[in-house]
């Protein structure tokens, strides 16, 4: 079983320093058949400009990297 994992970060919402679990955007594969299916995923994955991942406050749900306007 993989532990989620966890820090500790300042919350912008909160306003004071809460736990933030990291939470997945989409869906991951753990492990790409084949080695072009590999190869187009670590393309891919560089090429990205969007995350597929971010921590998120565990009391009121705030992505880490979002700015304050945007919550």
């Amino acid at each position: 079983m993989t532990q989620n994992p966890s820090i500790q970060a300042f919350c912008c919402n909160c306003k004071k320093v809460t736990k933030h679990n990291l939470s997945h955007f989409g869906t991951i594969s753990d492990k790409p058949n084949g080695l072009f299916n590999k190869i187009l995923t670590v393309i891919s994955d560089s090429l990205s400009e969007l995350p597929n991942s971010d921590y998120k406050c565990s009391i009121c749900g705030t992505l880490l990297t979002t700015p304050d306007n945007l919550d």
